[in-house]
């Protein structure tokens, strides 16, 4: 049976890592319960930890993967990246792709983007 993940960043549909879900099925967009931070590690990734109170909704993607496709996602995957549980705004509860709070917060916070798509696209407005 597929497991349903929930994907922020860099392997959604139109970002230079989508490859790397060769295999993952969209299921639809989604976005998580406003629980949240968001960090940018390095402008390379986004950081995501979950918080509770003074958390934000994040954007993102929702993929069905099969158990022949998620070890070779998890194993592209950013070093700091590991795989929990995720709360979505639908109440569902999902696996997604999160990194350690230690590590994000000493990367600059952009949760008030609340999405790894517009913070890109604000990156490129300045440019």
């Amino acid at each position: 049976m597929p497991t349903k993940v929930f994907f922020n960043g860099t392997v959604m549909r139109g970002q230079p890592a989508h490859d790397n879900i060769a295999g993952a099925v969209f299921a639809r967009d989604a976005a998580t319960a406003p629980e949240y931070r968001l960090h940018s590690i390095d402008d390379s990734y986004p950081g995501m930890f979950h918080v509770g109170e003074g958390g934000v909704s994040v954007a993102g993607e929702l993929y069905d993967v099969g158990d022949d496709v998620l070890p070779g996602i998890l194993e592209t995957e950013p070093p700091h990246l590991y795989m929990g549980d995720v709360l979505l705004d639908s109440g569902e509860w999902v696996k997604g792709m999160l990194c350690p709070e230690e590590v994000a917060r000493s990367k600059p916070d952009i949760s008030s983007y609340g999405d790894w798509r517009r913070y890109e696209e604000s990156r490129r407005s300045l440019l």
